[in-house]
């Protein structure tokens, strides 16, 4: 966001690369399953982040943001 990416495109190219790394680790035997939650926490904390942000953009161009029911 700050180097002008979408949030989206933040979680699409980034966060879910981790993560795919993070899985790999842990299947290979690398990485320890509280690792892996302590990453699962961090990507959950990254989206919610990402959301808010996306939302705020979203409105500030004029167009409709989703929202939960």
């Amino acid at each position: 966001m700050a180097e002008g990416m979408a949030p989206l495109d933040i979680v699409n190219n980034l966060l879910l690369d981790g993560m795919r790394e993070v899985g790999d680790l842990f299947a290979s035997g690398d990485m320890q399953l509280p690792f892996v939650l302590q990453s699962a926490e961090t990507m959950k904390s990254a989206v919610a982040h990402s959301n808010h942000t996306w939302r705020r953009v979203t409105r500030a161009a004029g167009g409709e943001s989703c929202s939960r029911p």
